[in-house]
């Protein structure tokens, strides 16, 4: 008989789990009200909506409402702490109740505003909210989370009677290196405080779920916390773990006694040997808890598969330039057994411009290898898309799809002038809609915005104030835009003016009009009026295709919502104004329902024939060059006309020398 043995390494995976329990469902206290010493830019009653409003009733309680802020003295980029002090929050509880523990709501996690650590202290009703720290001396500081959904809950480490309390923020999220930015307010979501529900004796509390990092070879040991939230000691009597990998687990060791309104800890261990996939099991844990006997806590983790296991990413962003290249995507076998690779193809949309030059056979369990993947742009402009289908041995996924994804430069019209009928009220001008590449927004792929604000987007007054319906107050904006001439048009290009607040617009319609017709006929040979919502992000091109050929030389683009909601006060607030950062035209026509194309391309006795799409009355010239640079094009002819929706064109003096040629249509 052959006995194979795993060793246990002397050195251990170790991971501590710190994060906040996950809670059941509370009462909280009514708070009477609420008092800052700061300027708020958003209401302080927002900090006391409470369940329901604030945050919701049933658990995990989270936010549902609106936030406080306070105003930013030092400007941005600043810190409002160095700035302003430390403000303080002032809660009235209306009569001394008994309290231990503080829930609060995060304010934002796209920027540094929030409170972070934050003290307190407490006054009785005989004291009033004067005498903070006369005979309550506990004095807890917190830390809370970068996340404004989830309720956070700080235990006291006693039982605190008081009718006053006062939040001090000591920090925000502010930091040097502006990442997440802000900082220059401070800002919460929600304070509420939890009723107690075990005085006289122990309440048992530990987490629901606990997600676990295992060792692949190694014993892992973990340590759950379980806290006592009650007013009488916490007795453990025993620990056991049930479900299908339960053998796999051990106790270590376990705080038996834990006293009230503390914390202890169960060190537990995994071992992974002959296990691979899923893992899950649960910690049952049993004590003196009158209303919870028996805790379960919910156990899981991922180990590689027994079999073979195909990792790969399934999207790969590509940096493609103008030559062909080489692109190296790797393949891992997180596996026990060969991962032998049977087959690639390429598919969707941009696949002919793809060619897979090298692949593997097989990859040995824990061992990467590469699939080189090579890119033609011969004939490609604008965004490039692909799928890498990868064939193995893994029954899991015996298809793995990895998807190429990136772009060559596009082409836009040149814009002659943009009119708004916001301009004598304007904060931005119009004029910053067209700056285009290079000003606007950057030449290269993808063509991210430049930046945003005063230099580089466009927004209106607000002459409803704060907060406020900018749309409901003065009505849709539009905006003119005058190309020149008449060209064929299948996309317009946005770029939105801000992440940060809601004076975007989140919805605009567009009408046409030639240049016979002028800026005063909007709609009256070209009926296509189409509506488009733009996402609230400043920073890349949001592109929207049009769905038939539009030939026009004005665009009347007309702002019909901002990204306005809940009075105002969001997320993310504003909505008063109403702006965009950009405007811009690809040139990418559509003939008849097809692109402008290249439609075929065939080598026959008598030259090369090539096939491209076209529209009546127009003139095109046709190029030829055998390495793709600027100075390499020759022009074949330059006076093709068309009456139809295609052109065929005969090259009859092929270069006897070339091995590849390359063609390119131009409308003249």
């Amino acid at each position: 008989m052959k006995t194979t043995c795993r060793s246990i390494c002397k050195t251990l995976t170790i991971a501590v789990l710190g994060c906040p329990a996950v809670l059941l469902g509370a009462d909280f206290y009514p708070i009477v009200s609420v008092e800052t010493t700061t300027e708020n830019f958003f209401d302080k009653d927002n900090l006391i909506e409470g369940a329901g409003v604030g945050f919701d009733a049933e658990e995990p309680h989270d936010a549902i409402g609106t936030t406080w802020v306070t105003d930013a003295p030092g400007g941005f980029p600043s810190d409002y702490i160095e700035s302003a002090g430390e403000p303080v929050i002032v809660v009235d509880l209306g009569q001394d109740l008994l309290l231990n523990e503080i829930s609060v709501w995060g304010y934002s996690a796209d920027n540094a505003n929030g409170i972070r650590e934050f003290s307190l202290r407490f006054a009785t009703a005989a004291e009033g909210n004067e005498g903070f720290g006369s005979s309550v001396s506990y004095n807890p500081t917190f830390e809370a989370e970068l996340d404004p959904v989830p309720r956070q809950s700080f235990g006291f480490d006693e039982f605190v009677t008081a009718r006053y309390v006062e939040l001090t923020g000591v920090t925000t999220f502010y930091n040097e290196e502006g990442d997440p930015p802000g900082g220059d307010r401070a800002g919460l979501g929600e304070i509420a405080f939890e009723v107690p529900v075990a005085i006289d004796e122990p309440n048992i509390s530990a987490p629901d779920e606990v997600a676990l990092e295992l060792g692949v070879e190694n014993i892992s040991i973990f340590t759950i916390e379980v806290r006592n939230t009650g007013g009488e000691g916490l007795t453990i009597s025993n620990t056991t773990f049930t479900g299908v990998n339960a053998p796999a687990f051990k106790i270590n060791a376990v705080a038996g006694s834990i006293a009230g309104l503390s914390s202890g800890m169960i060190e537990i261990q995994f071992d992974p040997s002959g296990l691979g996939g899923a893992i899950a099991a649960t910690l049952q844990i049993t004590s003196d808890d009158p209303d919870t006997p028996i805790l379960e806590v919910s156990l899981s983790g991922n180990l590689p598969e027994l079999g073979p296991d195909i990792v790969v990413s399934t999207k790969f962003e590509l940096a493609l330039t103008e030559e062909v290249g080489s692109f190296t995507i790797p393949v891992s076998n997180l596996g026990g057994q060969d991962l032998v690779i049977s087959g690639t193809e390429l598919t969707g949309k941009s696949a002919a411009a793809f060619s897979v030059t090298s692949a593997p056979a097989m990859i040995l369990p824990g061992e990467t290898e590469n699939v080189q993947v090579q890119f033609n742009p011969a004939g490609v402009r604008g965004g490039v898309s692909a799928f890498l289908e990868i064939s193995s041995n893994d029954e899991a996924s015996p298809v793995a799809s990895v998807e190429l994804s990136g772009g060559l430069p596009a082409e836009f019209y040149e814009i002659d002038s943009v009119v708004t009928s916001t301009l004598d009220t304007e904060l931005f001008p119009g004029d910053n809609l067209i700056q285009g590449i290079d000003a606007g927004f950057d030449a290269a792929w993808p063509h991210d915005a430049l930046g945003e604000g005063a230099d580089f987007a466009w927004v209106t007054d607000a002459p409803g104030g704060f907060p406020s319906d900018y749309i409901e107050v003065a009505g849709e904006p539009t905006i003119v835009l005058d190309l020149g001439d008449d060209v064929p048009l299948s996309e317009i290009s946005v770029w939105g003016y801000s992440t940060g607040n809601a004076n975007g617009l989140s919805k605009f319609s567009l009408m046409f009009a030639t240049s016979a017709e002028g800026v005063e006929s909007f709609g009256t040979s070209i009926s296509y009026n189409p509506t488009f919502e733009p996402s609230l992000d400043s920073v890349p091109r949001q592109s929207f295709p049009f769905e038939e050929t539009v030939f026009a030389r004005y665009i009347e683009l007309t702002g019909e919502a901002t990204f306005y909601s809940n009075g105002g006060n969001g997320p993310p607030p504003g909505g008063d104004r109403a702006g965009l950062g950009e405007i811009a035209f690809e040139i990418l026509p559509v003939i008849g329902g097809r692109r402008f194309e290249i439609i075929s391309l065939e080598l026959t006795e008598a030259g090369a024939l090539l096939t491209f799409t076209s529209r009546p009355g127009i003139q095109y010239s046709v190029e030829r060059s055998s390495d793709l640079s600027e100075s390499g094009w020759e022009e074949l002819d330059d006076g093709l006309n068309s009456d139809g929706d295609s052109i065929e064109f005969l090259d009859l003096q092929i270069p006897e020398d070339a091995s590849t040629l390359y063609y390119r249509v131009k409308e003249n």
